[in-house]
């Protein structure tokens, strides 16, 4: 979990693999969270709540979760959807 960070990749890279991601409560890791991913949460400055998001983790794997996180990945953050996004918006500008 950071204090700061708009577009978080690790929880891209996260999302891609499937895995749970702990984020701080703070833009980027919350819009992943409203998107219907797996995750938790969390004070980063906390270091007991984010010992006990990484046991909560560990414990809640399962294949839902990897096959969710997998799939809003893939709906929402893929190349195949964020690079059209983009090049629409650099058009429109230059």
């Amino acid at each position: 979990p950071s204090l700061r960070e708009v577009s978080p990749l690790i929880g891209l890279e996260a999302m891609v693999y499937g895995k749970t991601i702990i984020g701080s409560k703070i833009p980027g890791w919350i819009d992943y969270y409203k998107k219907g991913a797996k995750v938790y949460l969390t004070n980063p400055l906390s270091t007991i709540q984010i010992a006990k998001n990484i046991i909560n983790t560990k414990e809640e794997e399962s294949k839902e979760v990897m096959y969710t996180n997998h799939k809003i990945y893939k709906k929402y953050y893929s190349p195949e959807k964020v690079v059209p996004i983009r090049l629409e918006i650099c058009n429109r500008y230059l």
